[in-house]
């Protein structure tokens, strides 16, 4: 499995894209290699397409979402810490 950024790394210093947003989990999926060599450096829609196509189960944030921003990536971010506080980690 590699690591995949549904927002491109490419998309770094445009618009609100930094390297601190990019590099958030809330923008990170696990694919095959094979896979991210499809997926490359391609504009959401497109990627979203083929995880689809390839029968990639999307989280739903991911799979309800038309276009990937910033702001999906903090909220999906804030989403996983939490719910990893509450279920995963919690003593």
């Amino acid at each position: 499995m590699t690591i995949e950024h549904l927002a491109s790394q490419s998309l770094i210093g445009t618009a609100d894209f930094s390297e601190e947003i990019v590099g958030q989990l809330g923008n990170l999926i696990l694919v095959s290699e094979a896979l991210n060599n499809k997926l490359k450096d391609k504009p959401f829609p497109e990627k979203k397409h083929i995880l689809l196509a390839e029968g990639y189960a999307l989280p739903a944030e991911i799979s309800a979402a038309t276009a990937w921003t910033s702001k999906d990536i903090r909220s999906r971010t804030e989403q996983m810490a939490i719910e990893s506080y509450t279920r995963l980690w919690k003593i």
